[in-house]
């Protein structure tokens, strides 16, 4: 079992950021359950907005313990917090550009789907749907390109080999 009270500056920033990429995600999903609960009728509406602050209070429990370690590292100035060069920041910073980039794409479909198409909709869900599009696309990214694959799991290594291997007869 992983010992925290041993953990490194480094595996501290890592579990920050695996931690805020979650809390991306279970934001997204609030942000799709506003959008949601403001085309919903009064009933669901009601338990959509039920959800979202029972997802609000599990993203807060989620961060909150790391961001306070993790500020207390780099207040005591223990080495491997100011690092940001590592394999885990960088696919962050991958994952932002790519939510950025789908930011400003859905920003501009939203513009030409909001003259014609959507008029009746409220500049406060497009703003919610493209936040939800954004911190989704920024989260799943991250999470995919940081998985970790289990002891066991082997399957990358046989894929791998499969494409080593030389060509027989």
């Amino acid at each position: 079992m992983f010992d925290f009270k041993k953990e490194t500056g480094a595996q501290l920033n890592d579990r920050f950021l695996n931690r805020t990429a979650l809390s991306l995600l279970m934001l997204a999903v609030v942000y799709t359950l506003e959008v949601s609960r403001s085309l919903a009728a009064n009933d669901i509406a009601a338990i959509m907005n039920r959800a979202g602050g029972i997802l609000s209070l599990i993203l807060l429990i989620n961060l909150l313990p790391v961001t306070i370690k993790l500020m207390w590292f780099k207040y005591k100035r223990k080495p491997g917090c100011n690092d940001p060069n590592g394999f885990v920041a960088s696919t962050f910073k991958e994952a932002a550009v790519r939510g950025f980039t789908t930011s400003f794409i859905a920003m501009l479909v939203a513009l030409e789907l909001s003259r014609d198409v959507l008029s009746v909709w409220s500049a406060t869900v497009f703003l919610h749907i493209i936040l939800a599009l954004t911190l989704g696309v920024l989260s799943i990214s991250f999470l995919l390109a940081n998985r970790e694959t289990e002891p066991g799991d082997d399957f990358g290594d046989d894929l791998a080999d499969e494409f080593d291997k030389e060509p027989s007869a």
